[in-house]
């Protein structure tokens, strides 16, 4: 099963948003206007593209109390609107995504068709009444797979989903259901472009699915649907199913571009029948990502960190390796990423943890590196997080002071190692960095998670310190655009006080009594407001595109209320895991 790591997913489904024909709608949700004067605010749309003479129904059930309206619109605009139908109420859906839906009054219901002596696209509106935020279930019959289809690639019903930033906010991924109505159909579902040819990956992976909890023949997480039900309607274990995770997803500007367009036939063309398609669905609130003014995104695309000049690889130890200008060779290297406003000056310092004996690189503007290793400058630096316990000053802790002057934002790519290639673990205390009043979104880091990291066992932790009581620290994992990584359940993985579990992802402890001792023997002390997260990356796939490998951090402070300096701290880990490729240029 090809299972996509946060980071790596979004990369990929960016790339194969595919536009068909659409209506002017606002970017943050899908409206209309029934006939009755009924208001759909905050809707979703899915579009048919259908055959005349046929009649299919639309039946739309909500989730933990989800109230749905349903429209249907053609060319002409809203035909009709359908509120708590009656003949929906004892409709009852049991799928690998919802679990259990019990019948419910409040279901609404319409058949649809055309006049037309061809195609038409035909958009299926569901919202809550009163514009109301929530998931569910959009059921769809009246189909069939049947000669006419055609044969070969291409061939199968059009379906479309518009992405809608409601939908993306909700955190619930889009999954689709093709489930046969009698023995005689095999589903075969396809995500497919413009020209309905499946998407295929890099690796020759193609984007579809036969048989759903065969991981061979059923792409992305997938379960088998022969104890699944909709309506009258049994899952078989041939049934088809495709989830797609949307949390953080960027939409374009461009409406016409956000739809995710899918074919749905049998096998190989090879069986026919009725079939029904479900689609589980989440809308939130339809408010676009947070403006961050003047300031660019907070991490451009990654392949912005690769050095205009000189050798950045990917060595056999799953690590980066490079040679410095004084012959001073990292083999088994970690990059973190350092979104660096122009003016600016950040002091980065490496200490080892038990005997790891760190050595820091840096680009010069020329393009070569620059090591930088027993600093006496760092002597001085201990710290005492929770992941890392005490760790003592040591004379072969490295430091280098990094200014940033070019003409805008700049990406500065740090890394650290250990001599002669060792592995083990080290924190790097970020220093010069500040909360003000024109961050936006907030400053921007990121970490490349390399063969080596992964390997390791070790997960990796980010400390937002602030170095005046005046500042209270907030950390978000983020996307590149700056926009938060959102779970399955719609929650932020971000952190406003460390060891609260209400409003602070995963394990986390206060950091009352942590510290970071530095230069002239300052020390920053850990309050009640700083801020963690620990991401466990050892399941993690070590065979992933290193270049779009990133994990992504956002630090400001809560609701942007507070300004004041402060250090970021990252405890990583290198271990000697081979890299899939013994030289791979990044």
């Amino acid at each position: 099963m090809h299972r996509l790591s946060i980071l790596f997913s979004l990369a990929i489904i960016t790339l194969i948003v595919i536009p068909v024909q659409a209506q002017e709608v606002d970017i943050a949700s899908v409206q209309a206007t029934c006939p009755d004067g009924t208001e759909i605010t905050n809707g979703a749309e899915i579009r048919v593209n259908m055959r005349p003479g046929f009649t299919y129904t639309a039946t739309a059930i909500g989730i933990n109390g989800f109230d749905p309206i349903i429209a249907v619109r053609d060319e002409h605009g809203v035909q009709a609107c359908n509120d708590d139908e009656p003949k929906a109420a004892d409709y009852e859906v049991n799928l690998p995504t919802t679990g259990r839906i019990a019948a419910s009054d409040t279901s609404a219901q319409l058949p649809f068709s055309h006049h037309t002596s061809s195609f038409a696209d035909i958009s299926i509106i569901v919202g809550g009444f009163e514009g109301a935020t929530g998931e569910f279930v959009l059921i769809l019959e009246g189909m069939a797979v049947t000669g006419a289809d055609g044969h070969g690639e291409g061939a199968g019903d059009p379906f479309a989903v518009h992405l809608t930033q409601n939908m993306v906010n909700s955190g619930v991924p889009l999954t689709l259901y093709m489930m046969a109505k009698r023995n005689d159909l095999d589903p075969y579902m396809q995500f497919v472009g413009t020209d309905n040819k499946v998407i295929t990956l890099d690796d020759g992976t193609k984007i579809e699915c036969d048989d759903a909890g065969d991981t061979q023949s059923c792409f992305g997480d997938s379960s088998d649907l022969s104890k699944a039900s909709v309506n009258t309607t049994q899952g078989r274990s041939s049934d088809a199913m495709m989830s797609i995770p949307l949390a953080g997803f960027t939409l374009d500007s461009d409406t016409k571009l956000n739809f995710f367009n899918y074919l749905m036939t049998s096998y190989n063309q090879s069986s026919f029948g009725e079939y029904m398609v479900a689609f589980h669905v989440g809308v939130g609130e339809g408010t676009a990502p947070a403006n961050n003014g003047d300031k660019p995104p907070i991490i451009p695309t990654p392949s912005s960190t690769k050095p205009q000049k000189g050798a950045l690889t990917l060595g056999s130890s799953g690590g980066i390796e490079l040679t410095c200008l004084d012959g001073t060779a990292i083999t088994n290297g970690a990059e973190i990423v350092l979104y660096m406003a122009r003016g600016t000056t950040y002091t980065a310092t490496a200490i080892g943890m038990g005997d790891f004996d760190p050595i820091i690189a840096v680009q010069t503007p020329d393009g070569k590196f620059e090591c930088f290793d027993d600093t006496p400058a760092a002597s001085n630096y201990s710290a005492n997080l929770p992941t890392t316990g005490f760790i003592r000053k040591a004379d072969s802790s490295a430091q280098v002071e990094i200014s940033q002057n070019s003409e805008d934002y700049a990406n500065i790519a740090v890394i650290v190692g250990g001599f002669e290639g060792a592995s083990g673990q080290f924190v790097l205390v970020v220093e010069g960095t500040e909360v003000s009043p024109d961050d936006g979104l907030g400053d921007g880091y990121a970490v490349r998670i390399s063969p080596n990291l992964i390997s390791s066992g070790v997960p990796l932790s980010v400390y937002m310190l602030g170095v005046q009581d005046a500042l209270d620290p907030f950390l978000q994992m983020v996307n590149a655009d700056g926009s938060p990584i959102l779970l399955r359940d719609g929650t932020p993985v971000e952190c406003d006080d460390a060891g609260d579990p209400s409003i602070c992802s995963g394990k986390s402890r206060s950091l009352v009594g942590s510290f970071v001792t530095g230069a002239g023997n300052r020390q920053v002390k850990g309050r009640e407001g700083s801020a963690m997260l620990t991401i466990p990356i050892d399941g993690f796939d070590p065979n992933a595109d290193v270049n779009v490998s990133f994990l992504n951090f956002a630090l400001t402070s809560y609701e942007q209320q507070s300004i004041g300096d402060y250090l970021v701290v990252f405890h990583i880990g290198v271990g000697t895991g081979a890299a899939p490729d013994t030289q791979s240029n990044i």
